[in-house]
């Protein structure tokens, strides 16, 4: 069965590698990223690729974490025939690199064939679509219109700044505008909004201000690219105790005012409408679901 609970924290690693892949199944976060494409040298493509498999075959009806693969581009031959052989393994979702329209296209109609093939339901298998371009990010709506099964775009800075021909920074400020847009799109759409990796894993601090940034925006989740960074993403995606109780007061106080004919009414010196409950709402239903893991 197809596993969508929290995505706080998604790992990369690096699909030739059996034993990172191993430690990353075993680590704390949320999503596993099997990565078939820019952490794979060209001589390692078909081999990681049947690694990938035997992974998600040994792993994927037993943990309760989501098992995404990023594939290599649908442009390509080897992105084609990873998509192929990947669909008809026990996978979560197939994350598309370099997405743009007629990619989303493209591998939608071959993850379709594969399910047909093998008798799986329409839709079974997920899609994420990588931002990493500048043809991407003019083409959201269209791309998110292009296939239902897709359900979160995540930024791909270092691709998109080395194609604008601009720095990468710690600070980020130059993929600000393509993180709001990206952040819009995803939440109009209600996909998930995912953030790129923070690239200087040693850096915990520095992550955590890029955490906070991507916060205040909107994402929902951000990627990683060493096991150390985990903690401080899912620690910055759960909601505190006090959040929480606070989320059921106003949810319960909410309630109570809509049975009375009130449409806003004052809690703890403050005012509380329909947007505050529903914010309230999600926080509930977040930490419902965490409880869970």
């Amino acid at each position: 069965m197809y596993k969508k609970g929290i995505r706080r924290s998604m790992l990369y690693v690096p699909g030739s590698d059996l034993s990172k892949c191993e430690k990353a199944l075993a680590s704390e976060a949320d999503s596993v990223i099997l990565d078939l494409e820019d952490a794979v040298s060209p001589s390692m493509k078909l081999e990681a690729r049947e690694i990938v498999c035997e992974l998600l075959r040994k792993h994927g009806a037993v943990t309760k974490k989501e098992l995404v693969v990023r594939v290599n581009q649908v442009s390509t031959l080897t992105g084609v025939e990873d998509i192929l052989k990947i669909a008809r393994c026990p996978v979560d979702v197939i994350l598309v690199p370099k997405i743009c329209v007629n990619d989303a296209i493209i591998a939608d109609s071959l993850i379709s064939s594969v399910e047909r093939n093998i008798g799986l339901p329409a839709g079974r298998i997920r899609m994420i679509g990588l931002i990493e371009t500048a043809l991407g990010l003019e083409q959201l709506a269209e791309l998110i219109r292009a296939t239902s099964r897709l359900d979160g775009l995540q930024m791909g800075a270092e691709d998109l700044t080395k194609e604008l021909e601009i720095v990468r920074t710690n600070e980020g400020s130059e993929i600000a505008y393509a993180r709001n847009r990206m952040v819009i799109a995803a939440r109009a759409f209600l996909v998930d909004a995912i953030d790129t990796p923070y690239a200087d894993f040693r850096d915990i601090e520095g992550l955590k201000a890029d955490i906070a940034t991507c916060r205040q925006i909107g994402m929902q989740a951000k990627t990683a690219i060493h096991p150390c960074q985990i903690e401080a993403i899912n620690a910055a995606f759960t909601p505190t105790e006090a959040e929480v109780l606070q989320a059921r007061h106003i949810v319960v106080a909410f309630e109570d005012a809509i049975a009375k004919n009130l449409g806003a009414f004052s809690l703890d010196g403050k005012m509380i409408d329909a947007p505050v409950a529903e914010r309230a709402r999600r926080i509930v239903e977040k930490a419902n679901l965490l409880a869970q893991l």
